[in-house]
């Protein structure tokens, strides 16, 4: 009996995993220039001393951002749980977040709120 309920709860685990809406496809290194992104297409970048992971879901007619920071050491290992920070950016609007090392990324919603694009900021930009 104990085995069944255990395969039954892990279906049940499995099919609510299986369908998150964040189904990230795409997460290149926005590294230089602008990279554009469509919603739940992810991205990474260089932000100060951290590592940015995000995407963005068109919601309410803006693109709802959600950029997780983390720790990082060296060129590609990345520590530690890291801080979440969801922004709203009005279509046809951008705005930037700085890491208060100077760097920083630039994140503009396309005028539909169907695309993102975002561009690196480099200290003084």
């Amino acid at each position: 009996m104990y085995f069944r309920s255990f395969i039954a709860a892990s279906v049940a685990v499995a099919a609510a995993v299986a369908a998150l809406p964040l189904s990230i496809s795409h997460a290149d290194a926005v590294t230089t220039g602008n990279v554009t992104r469509l919603a739940q297409q992810g991205f990474t970048a260089d932000f100060g001393s951290k590592h940015a992971v995000g995407y963005f879901m068109k919601k309410e007619g803006a693109c709802s951002v959600r950029v997780v920071l983390s720790q990082k050491e060296g060129e590609d290992f990345v520590v530690g749980t890291g801080a979440t920070v969801d922004v709203s950016v009005a279509a046809g609007d951008s705005l930037r977040l700085g890491s208060g090392e100077g760097a920083g990324l630039a994140l503009s919603c396309s005028q539909s709120a169907d695309s993102l694009s975002i561009t690196p900021l480099t200290s003084g930009a």
